[in-house]
């Protein structure tokens, strides 16, 4: 059994990195040739989730070693940019669709479809394989139920009403409800959803001057995210907070609470998330890379995945065989979005947030 190297970094320099990506070939059982080792810029390893994910690589054996660089949200996409004429990373894994929307314009990721795809509803589809869908998430508001209650006859001295929605939250629950920031990806693509119901094309950055007090209304009301939201949700100080659908389900198991989610009729929000080639122009490269991706992305992976991120998997094949909870959880209506719009204006709609929203 050949020697597997899997780094788990948050900030690697660039010619380690470099240092990484290069080091020669090898020739796997298929008859293909290899890079000996290849770089993955991701989203995926938070939480603890990357020393399961370096130990599911390990179990796999490839035939060269997987080094994987933890960058999220804003960080993941411009570093990529950054670096699009000299490409570390060989495969980008999670993100968002506007995330990778913007990429595909900035020439940084390279089509490949997966063996995978088939498996995959067409609706999810991005007709020039660019980026493929694996995952979808939604995002919730979610509150403790110990503190909240969505039924009238169940409130107490101790119990209160939940929040119904954005605009109960932000008039009625100052000071009790934890928010994400702007650059993380969940925050980004919550405070897009509820940006877009305010298009405006002579507003600022495309947005009435109505939707951007109230966005500062439903953000500076509540607590910025600071590392505590978790047990913040699971005590009395703040027991709402926005949400991943996975993340709901591990604050339940972490901290022995019940946790409710708000569903508007209009649907929640929801992470797609994606997989793509970089724009590495060396052959073995590619090829390593996109036997990763056919791993990744595979029924059997994904099973294994669902149960230590809880996210649900698109691939058909894999969905009918997660947890029920994981398949639970997931099974809401989604926003249907506009991600174009999204794409074009989320890095400013950031920057604006950051300089001209937040308290």
């Amino acid at each position: 059994m050949k020697k597997k190297i899997i780094l788990l970094a948050s900030l690697l320099t660039a010619a380690s990195l470099c240092s990484c990506s290069n080091g020669g070939e090898v020739t796997g059982e298929d008859g293909l040739v290899y890079a000996k080792s290849i770089i993955v810029y991701t989203n995926q390893t938070s939480g603890g989730r990357g020393a399961q994910l370096e130990a599911m690589i390990a179990k796999e054996n490839f035939p060269f070693s997987v080094t994987l660089v933890e960058l999220a949200g804003q960080n993941l996409k411009n570093r990529l940019i950054n670096e699009k004429n000299n490409p570390f990373a060989d495969v980008v894994l999670g993100g968002s669709t506007a995330e990778y929307i913007e990429l595909k314009k900035e020439q940084v990721i390279t089509p490949y479809a997966p063996s995978w795809k088939v498996n995959i509803d067409e609706e999810y589809y991005e007709s020039e394989n660019y980026y493929t869908a694996w995952a979808v998430e939604p995002l919730y508001l979610c509150y403790n139920t110990k503190y909240f209650t969505n039924d009238p006859a169940k409130v107490t001295s101790s119990v209160s009403l939940a929040p119904t929605g954005w605009e109960d939250l932000a008039k009625n629950f100052k000071g009790k409800y934890n928010v994400f920031k702007p650059s993380s990806t969940s925050g980004s693509i919550i405070y897009s959803s509820i940006l877009c119901k305010y298009k405006d094309d002579n507003g600022t950055l495309g947005i009435s001057q109505e939707g951007w007090n109230f966005l500062g209304e439903v953000i500076n009301n509540g607590i910025l995210d600071n590392g505590l939201w978790q047990a913040n949700l699971a005590g009395n100080k703040a027991p709402i907070a926005m949400s991943w659908a996975g993340a709901v389900l591990e604050v339940e198991d972490a901290y022995d609470v019940d946790l409710e989610v708000v569903v508007p009729d209009e649907g929640v929000p929801a992470t797609i998330s994606q997989v793509a080639l970089s724009n590495v122009k060396d052959q073995k490269r590619l090829n390593a890379a996109k036997k990763f991706i056919d791993w990744w992305g595979d029924a059997k992976t994904q099973i294994e995945w669902a149960k230590i991120s809880c996210q649900a998997p698109l691939n058909k094949s894999a969905i009918d065989q997660v947890d029920q909870k994981v398949r639970d959880i997931a099974d809401v209506k989604i926003m249907d979005l506009d991600w174009e719009f999204i794409a074009n204006y989320s890095s400013q709609w950031r920057e604006y947030i950051e300089l001209n929203i937040l308290d």
